[in-house]
């Protein structure tokens, strides 16, 4: 069965996993062709190809996406279940895709983590710098936290599937006759069959997945997207889920934050490939984001920005402040609110982009009362998503002749800040999209319409100044380094920008203004900044060395410098 409300669309399926992949396909067709599969396929070979490389070295990218798509992949496939591989051949069947298109979307977040790690880019391509990572926000309180007495879980997606992922928001109903299945809610996009990134199952137990770029990784395992189907539709309490995720291998690093409601227990479940670690509450609340909070995982986690963990630190640290202020009285409307919130409390400025739990790439936004077996989820369909309102949605409702469907009112920045990011959004796209030869160009055209709506946020020009540095035009970036030290930034985001003045002296020509930006920070906490301090002061930066820069739009910071 299926129904579209609101922009949401839902499905009813019922019968043996195989079944259901094929009614998700045979329902969703032309949504699942013009919506992630085909863009996630293609992602990580895309990232590939837009990598800088010396001119010398570019027709190594070729060789590069060769063997991602025909060594790589294949070899983790191998261990992928027969169950799976049928579920994919169904909805390839239905759809009219193939199944090395389905599976290569399947896997893309974990080969995402083989680029960023160990594979051709590790020890091949040492300049191969991957942007576009994924990062999750998702809280829990238990019931003594609540205003209603019953436990409640948010949860925040964010991914960079942008345009693809957020006009397509799927809400689906599992039923199986199969032994040992537990009837579940999944919210997802159409395509993504499994139910392993956010569900709801009848038991009580909820679950949300968060990626993690750790140095360990691993060929045999399972895509996250169907360990978390296992554990939704298998486990009735956290014990069961975390006995669940023991047994079943994985690829890479992830961490599953579970509520089980009945017995008003939550926790986070840490993974690598061979090892897990498990978080309880001790408190009454939980929350997470994108980094390990076990000591020894920690060690092993990549460092790939100073910017990157700012703004998974700031995520996690928003959360539980903003739920520690409200213990006892917390609402299904306050998570709905946090959801959506854009204010960068340490910085004391409302901001487009780092550090706030709404981002350019928030592609789904909901709120569970499992008790109740009801969530609330964002209509809006466009990133962030979390600034929509939130819809009322329960199985028996939903799915009525005439249903009128409640909605919570969501949390909203000024007009100011959401016309702003609009302009963001159409650049972050643009520049992640890379399909035009003067993307950089236009990238910049659109940070600039964004910063004459809304300039208060100094993390916006500094990506304007990345982009323009990356152009070799100087003097512009100049112009928006310098409006960026007017502004609140980071402590870390500040001096990435005395990193790029600094630059700008040494092309300039002058190296003693240089010498005193980099010799303020050779004593730098995060290494890699750090190092670039060091080189500075080694040796004076060329321009030519621009090219190398790796930027990504998510965040306040460049992934290489």
């Amino acid at each position: 069965m299926k129904k579209v409300v609101n922009g949401i669309t839902f499905l009813k399926l019922k019968g043996t996993d195989v079944e259901r992949a094929r009614l998700h396909g045979s329902y969703l067709k032309e949504e699942i062709k013009r919506g992630v599969v085909p863009a996630l396929a293609e992602k990580n070979a895309a990232l590939i190809r837009k990598s800088h490389m010396p001119k010398i070295l570019s027709p190594a990218k070729n060789i590069g996406v060769h063997f991602y798509h025909n060594i790589l992949l294949p070899m983790m496939e191998k261990n992928l279940p027969a169950k799976y591989r049928e579920m994919t051949r169904a909805l390839s069947e239905e759809v009219g895709l193939t199944e090395n298109q389905i599976l290569r979307a399947l896997y893309q977040p974990d080969g995402l983590m083989f680029l960023s790690r160990t594979s051709i880019m590790k020890y091949t391509f040492k300049d191969l710098n991957i942007p576009a990572f994924p990062g999750c926000s998702s809280s829990v309180v238990l019931k003594d936290w609540t205003e209603i007495g019953r436990p409640l879980m948010s949860r925040n997606q964010d991914y960079p599937i942008v345009g693809y992922w957020d006009p397509n928001p799927l809400v689906v109903f599992h039923e199986s006759d199969e032994a040992g299945f537990i009837p579940h809610v999944s919210v997802s996009t159409p395509g993504v069959f499994a139910s392993g990134l956010t569900a709801m199952n009848e038991e009580g137990l909820c679950l949300s997945a968060h990626a993690h770029f750790g140095k360990k990784v691993s060929l045999k395992g399972m895509p996250i997207f169907f360990i978390g189907n296992e554990v939704i539709s298998k486990a009735k309490n956290i014990n069961e889920a975390i006995d669940l995720i023991h047994k079943l291998p994985r690829h890479a690093n992830w961490a599953f934050i579970l509520l089980d409601a009945k017995n008003n227990e939550t926790c986070v479940v840490e993974m690598t490939p061979k090892e897990e670690r498990v978080r309880f509450s001790n408190d009454g609340t939980i929350s997470h984001s994108n980094y390990f909070h076990d000591e020894d995982f920690k060690k092993d986690e990549a460092v790939i920005s100073g910017g990157i963990f700012s703004d998974n630190l700031h995520r996690y640290c928003r959360m539980q402040d903003q739920l520690q202020r409200q213990k006892g009285k917390v609402t299904v409307d306050y998570l709905v609110k946090m959801n959506g919130d854009s204010f960068d409390d340490v910085a004391g400025v409302h901001r487009i982009v780092g550090n706030t739990l709404s981002t350019i790439t928030n592609i789904k936004s909901v709120v569970f009362d499992p008790l109740k077996q009801k969530l609330w989820m964002s209509n809006r369909l466009e990133s962030p998503v979390c600034w929509g309102d939130f819809m009322e949605i329960e199985k028996g409702e939903v799915f009525k002749n005439e249903y009128s469907p409640k909605f919570i009112e969501g949390k909203r920045p000024s007009e100011k800040i959401v016309k702003a990011m609009k302009k963001y959004r159409e650049a972050f796209m643009l520049y992640m999209g890379n399909k035009l030869s003067d993307y950089e160009e236009q990238t910049l055209k659109l940070l600039d319409e964004a910063l004459d709506i809304y300039n208060d946020d100094g993390n916006v020009w500094m990506v304007a100044g990345y982009v323009s540095f990356k152009l070799q035009d100087v003097n512009k970036a100049k112009k928006y380094f310098n409006e960026a030290k007017t502004r609140n930034l980071g402590v870390h985001v500040s001096a990435v920008c005395d990193l790029f003045i600094a630059r700008i002296y040494d092309i300039e020509g002058k190296r003693n203004f240089a010498l005193k930006l980099y010799q303020k920070h050779v004593e730098h906490s995060e290494p890699i900044l750090r190092d670039e301090f060091k080189k500075g002061m080694k040796k004076a930066y060329s321009i030519k060395e621009a090219l190398s820069l790796a930027i990504d739009l998510q965040f306040p910071d460049v992934l290489h410098y």
